[in-house]
């Protein structure tokens, strides 16, 4: 970048004085790399781009590669936070594709600060799309925007450490299965437009399991088709020419033809056997190779939770927290976090999630006391399924008890973790509602966001919960009486 009439352009006094300061006979060298790539310098300088990042000079090999993207992180932080995103467009899809020339620490605080933007434009989407009175016609708009290539490509770029917004982004498209206007076909687009993501082992093969029932008919489809009348004159006919067909199958079947010597030389190794015993030895041939396919490799690059279909939430505070959870669950599992300072155990009997109300604040005519002793610390919140009803929510430290009152039918959730305190502030942006969380989790914290109680219909006036469990091990909660109901 030797042009320092542009340079001063395209920054401040302030900033391109900085800039002189840092220069040193390793910048130099990159200064030249930045020159031999006219797109990243158009991007640095004018925030043009018109292709996406290729290494065609082998940066990633070289020795000074890390060096280089500390040197020309702070440039994209300062010039792409000029740009306002302002759309999903084929423009910030190649822009995200630059992203690895950041080192990691500020790819991970661009990547979220503009995901923020990305974020508002889906979820706007996504709530035109839950109007249930929404037309066919501006139902499919709405998922050709969600599942363009542009915003599949922007999500392709985002970082490891960025992993489970991807995952947040499917699951959330996966939700519209449920809409009265989704049929299987609209269902199986979705899907192909979804495996287009890059996403871990695990993950492909639960869209591919989604998949597959969509094909089976297990999953149930609110909304069917239309079918016209040339349609149904064309579903005659072609019922017309099975009939037929039958009829003349049977014929064949019935005469009596002459038996031929097989010449076993030149024939194929299968035209012994009949129709019925190929295809079980088809069957069989098919069965193995997918078998070899299976037992191939662990996915290295494993990371965050499986994707699954579920039906969110009515209430749309506690579909809030959920969604929090799962993020909360992929940045422990995928190491982003910095170590979290503990909020004495003493003081977690008063401590309620953000936004939500104290569970020692419902009225209700049963009781219910939940003692915890277990090792792990946990997080209960109960709600109704009314969009706008309150959430409730408490902290059980490890061996401590805590009661609340509750009514018939509310859904109630525990979640255990280990120790609880604020989250990171470099990853306080990727939460709604989250502000604190656990310092750690293991398997039970995935299972435990699985589980959904309701209080049933026979409880009694006082109702008494155990929950047991070491670290390391599987949390039990004991219901003796059977007041709590699995959804």
């Amino acid at each position: 970048m030797k042009d320092e009439i542009t340079l001063k352009k395209a920054f401040s006094t302030e900033e391109f004085n900085r800039f002189l300061s840092i220069q040193s006979t390793e910048t130099n060298i990159f200064n030249g790399w930045i020159e031999q790539n006219k797109s990243l310098k158009n991007l640095l300088l004018h925030l043009v781009v018109k292709e996406h990042f290729k290494d065609a000079y082998k940066w990633r090999e070289h020795a000074l590669f890390e060096n280089f993207k500390r040197y020309v992180g702070p440039f994209f932080l300062v010039l792409l936070q000029k740009k306002a995103l302002s759309d999903i467009s084929g423009e910030w899809a190649t822009i995200f594709s630059y992203f690895e020339l950041i080192d990691d620490e500020n790819r991970l605080f661009l990547e979220q600060s503009l995901y923020l933007g990305i974020r508002n434009k889906i979820d706007q989407s996504l709530s035109i799309c839950n109007n249930k009175s929404i037309t066919e016609t501006d139902f499919h708009q709405q998922l050709l925007f969600l599942l363009s290539d542009a915003c599949i490509a922007i999500h392709n770029s985002l970082s490891r450490s960025s992993h489970s917004l991807k995952i947040e982004f499917t699951e959330n498209t996966l939700q519209l299965f449920y809409h009265p206007k989704c049929t299987a076909k609209l269902a199986h687009w979705m899907i192909l437009q979804l495996e287009k993501i890059n996403l871990n082992e695990e993950q492909k093969k639960s869209l591919q399991t989604i998949k597959q029932k969509i094909k089976l008919g297990e999953i149930q489809f609110s909304h069917q088709p239309q079918k016209d009348k040339k349609s149904i004159v064309k579903n005659v006919s072609l019922l017309v020419l099975g009939l037929a067909l039958i009829g003349i199958i049977y014929f064949l079947v019935n005469q009596n033809f002459e038996v031929t010597t097989q010449n076993y030389r030149d024939a194929s190794s299968l035209a012994s056997f009949s129709i019925k015993e190929r295809k079980e030895i088809d069957s069989l041939i098919r069965s193995m190779k997918e078998n070899e396919n299976d037992s191939v490799t662990i996915d290295e690059n494993y990371f965050g939770s499986s994707i699954i279909l579920r039906k969110p939430f009515e209430n749309i505070l506690a579909e809030k927290f959920y969604r929090d959870l799962e993020q909360d669950m992929s940045n422990h599992f995928g190491g982003v976090y910095d170590t979290t300072i503990s909020i004495s155990e003493s003081k977690l009997s008063d401590e309620i999630i953000s936004k939500t109300t104290s569970l020692k604040a419902l009225k209700g005519k049963n009781e219910l006391e939940w003692k915890n002793v277990s090792e792990y610390t946990l997080i209960l919140f109960a709600w109704n399924e009314d969009s706008n009803s309150p959430v409730y929510s408490g902290i059980i430290a490890p061996k401590k008890t805590l009661k609340f009152s509750s009514i018939k039918n509310m859904c109630i959730m525990a979640v255990p973790g280990i120790g609880y305190g604020k989250i990171p502030t470099k990853n306080g942006k990727e939460f709604q509602i989250l502000k604190n969380h656990f310092c750690a989790i293991d398997f039970n914290f995935e299972y435990a966001t699985q589980q959904v109680y309701t209080l049933s219909k026979n409880a009694v006036k006082t109702n008494k919960i155990l929950i047991e469990g070491k670290l390391g091990e599987v949390v039990g909660i004991s219901d003796s009486q059977g007041v709590l109901d699995i959804e």
